[in-house]
């Protein structure tokens, strides 16, 4: 774990500029910010769900807010 993360938790870090706590994931050789938020402990699921998915699908996920329809 790098050493400037003070949280104890990969993913999970302190951001001062924002007062609030920044959630970021590694996807192949980019980092990938997923929010910033008040709690820690939502900041921390928000990690491990995306761990989550990420080992479920074995390979980088993005989220969609779009859907397709599939034709017949």
């Amino acid at each position: 774990m790098p050493k400037a993360n003070r949280s104890g938790f990969p993913g999970v870090t302190w951001d001062r500029r924002h007062g609030k706590w920044m959630v970021q994931i590694r996807l192949g050789r980019r980092n990938v910010r997923l929010g910033y938020l008040d709690d820690f402990d939502d900041a921390r699921r928000v990690y491990v769900g995306a761990k989550v998915l990420q080992q479920v699908f074995d390979q980088p996920f993005a989220v969609s807010f779009g859907c397709r329809r599939s034709r017949p």
